[in-house]
């Protein structure tokens, strides 16, 4: 039951959005209906119908005769040997079909359940049906995984750190007994640099092993053709400075995850994808009024003692430290390409120009910079940034937009919030303020950009200068465009000479770069006549000794009320695109979150039981290796009072300490530029 409301928000003769309106309606004062909308879809195939999924016509199925392949002899070539026997042991090659292969659907139209972001779960009212559903779910998951590995990892942990004690032992002992008892001081600090080097040496190979395996698996997942080359991704960007040190770690969740929760955008083809960190779900320091230490604390010892007594079943929600608390998302945080005209010179966002500014902190991870960034990079093959959600799981794709022109709705980015005529009323907005310096035409001692480097199209378009702007287009309503005439000194001085105003009919902008039909100094000599002629002669900068250069200041309008068509249209697409980014935030803080907690939980599970197992184990085989089999009767008492008290022990080191420790190394390791296995 229901309806649906078709939009088409770019006026291209497309309905490319779907309202999915409850069966339940209220009545406005005026007799308008006014009904909920329970979810949104994008029409992506260009038919007016619209489904989730299709059946496809015809399911083939796959049949393989292991009794046939057994028969077939071994295949030996230069450098290789194939047994066909063995396939039938290669777990990867025998996935289980996904549910939608099984049907014999496949995805059609996206549809966005909104209706769950605001729903409170009935398992537990505090969260959202979304953010209960998915951390849950992803939980289980991890969990699922974390079973299949956990015998095997108890053995490694178990083998290393017996080996590790044993040898460090035999050691000690050998060099006590070799100095008559008198050298047992550096016997044992000798012995600790032992256990220290052979635990650290066993443990890279136990993660050089897992790397490779799990690089392996990737691999043989994807398809590259015999032109291609076997390469990482083209990353566009990194996640901001501060979140790269605990990243989405044990650590981070320990703090209450204080940086931002990002997701991936990708887009292109094996041996030619790019990627970049889009921040979907701001920093916690906005949120930290709210953290209460003794409840988190309190959250995180009920998450280990639940979990030691029910292994992979204990409730993630018990770690209240990343609880979800509704936070508005910042719109501008989110999306807005304007603070990363700051990383760019001479170009200043006057708004956000400041290195304590949050907007500053993030402006490469918005939506704006990314679209912007990978049309330059990948030379327009790449233009756009598209939502997608298939089988509830939602995902950002660089897209080129010529491909979907038709189902592609109303671009949101390089354009003003759209607010009510009575909230706009309401609020005192400052304009925003990019300058851009330029450098003077004919003047030697100058700076700055460019402005005259016009291709042929350009000047046959009779524009006389450009300054390309650093985004993909700029669509906000202009108030005023001036040129400041700036004279610097060798100190740095500045003096600003003049400001001229210019004339509306003079400038324009278009595919993202402000043009204007008159050169800047024919503007400046409207006003100043002879300024371009004095400007071309050679002998000036000599004598003035100072650089001359522009500022272009363009004021322009961040927001706008709502009294048009056109803006009514642009506050639609607004709505719909900043509740999808909910979706987004909801369901990766969920995702994100669950694993930390199943990290946390993981690791008490297997670091308690190692430990267990390997204090009865060093007690023997230390005494075999130092020759002290006797003293055991002796040591028992010890040994069942180690057995109780250093699992637990080791449980919180590895999680709190340990995790600090490694985290930190890793990623600043990282950050300098150092090699994965130094990590």
């Amino acid at each position: 039951d229901g309806h649906y409301f078709y939009v088409d928000s770019d006026l291209n003769n497309f309905y490319e959005t779907v309202y999915i309106l409850s069966d339940i309606y209220t009545t406005a004062r005026d007799g308008t209906p006014k009904y909920n909308v329970m979810s949104i879809g994008q029409n992506n195939d260009g038919i007016h119908d619209f489904a989730p999924y299709e059946r496809l016509n015809k399911i083939e199925t796959s049949v393989t005769n292991f009794d046939n392949l057994a028969m077939e002899s071994a295949r030996f070539g230069t450098d290789w040997v194939y047994n066909f026997d063995k396939l039938r042991k290669v777990k990867i090659l025998w996935d289980r079909e996904s549910i939608l292969e099984e049907y014999g659907l496949k995805p059609k139209d996206n549809i966005f359940e909104i209706y769950k972001l605001v729903e409170t779960s009935e398992q537990k009212d505090k969260f959202s049906k979304l953010f209960y559903e998915i951390r849950h779910e992803t939980y289980s998951t991890a969990w699922k995984q974390y079973h299949k590995q956990l015998g095997k990892d108890i053995a490694g942990q178990v083998f290393m750190s017996v080996t590790a004690g044993v040898l460090s032992a035999f050691v000690e002992s050998a060099m006590t007994a070799a100095s008559l008892g008198f050298g047992w001081l550096g016997a044992h600090g000798t012995a600790m640099l032992v256990y220290f080097a052979v635990y650290t040496l066993m443990t890279k190979f136990s993660i050089d092993a897992k790397l490779h395996e799990s690089k392996a698996i990737s691999r043989s997942g994807i398809f590259y053709s015999v032109s291609d080359v076997v390469k990482s991704p083209t990353s566009l960007n990194e996640k901001s400075f501060a979140d790269r040190f605990l990243q989405d770690s044990m650590a981070a969740a320990l703090l209450g995850h204080p940086g931002g929760y990002y997701t991936t955008v990708t887009g292109g083809e094996p041996g030619n994808m790019y990627e970049g960190n889009l921040l979907v779900s701001p920093p916690s320091f906005g949120r930290l009024g709210n953290t209460n230490l003794l409840d988190d604390a309190g959250g995180f010892l009920r998450l280990l003692s639940d979990n030691l007594l029910d292994m992979g079943k204990s409730d993630p929600d018990a770690f209240t430290a990343l609880d979800f608390d509704d936070t508005n998302l910042n719109y501008l945080l989110l999306t807005s390409e304007l603070p990363s005209y700051n990383r760019y010179d001479y170009y200043t966002y006057e708004n956000t120009n400041a290195d304590s500014s949050v907007y500053d902190a993030y402006s490469t991870n918005t939506l704006g910079f990314l679209e912007t960034k990978i049309k330059r990079i990948s030379n327009n093959q790449f233009d756009a940034i598209r939502p997608t959600i298939i089988n509830g799981v939602p995902s950002y794709n660089f897209i080129n937009s010529t491909l979907y022109q038709a189902v592609l709705p109303q671009s949101i980015l390089y354009k003003p919030i759209v607010l009510s005529k009575s909230r706009n009323n309401q609020l005192t907005l400052a304009p925003g303020l990019l300058t851009i310096t330029v450098q003077c035409k004919d003047y030697k001692n100058t700076k700055g950009i460019y402005a005259y480097g016009l291709l042929r199209l350009e000047r046959h378009a009779e524009y006389k200068a450009k300054i390309p702007l650093k985004s993909k287009g700029f669509e906000y309503p202009i108030r005023t465009i001036s040129i400041d005439i700036i004279s610097e000194d060798e100190n740095g001085d500045k003096n600003y000479l003049n400001r001229i105003q210019v004339d509306k009919s003079y400038y324009t902008f278009e595919d993202g770069n402000l043009y204007f039909t008159k050169s800047l100094e024919e503007i400046i000599s409207e006003k100043y006549q002879g300024f371009e002629d004095t400007l071309e002669q050679t002998w000036l900068s000599d004598l003035i000794g100072a650089s001359i250069y522009y500022e272009i200041n363009i004021v322009f309008d961040r927001f706008v009320p709502d009294d048009t068509d056109e803006t009514n249209s642009l506050a639609l697409a607004q709505a719909t695109f900043y509740t999808i980014m909910d979706y987004f935030n909801q369901y990766t803080y969920a995702q994100v979150s669950a694993n930390m907690i199943a990290e946390i939980a993981y690791t008490e599970t297997l670091t308690f039981w190692s430990t267990l197992i390997s204090v009865p184990l060093l007690y023997f085989g230390s005494a075999i290796a130092t020759g002290a089999v006797g003293s055991l009767g002796s040591q028992a008492g010890t040994m069942l009072v180690q057995m109780a008290i250093s699992p637990i022990k080791e449980v919180f080191q590895e999680i709190i300490i340990d995790g600090f420790t490694e985290t930190l190394a890793e990623n600043i390791v990282d950050m300098l530029g150092g090699s994965e296995d130094l990590g």
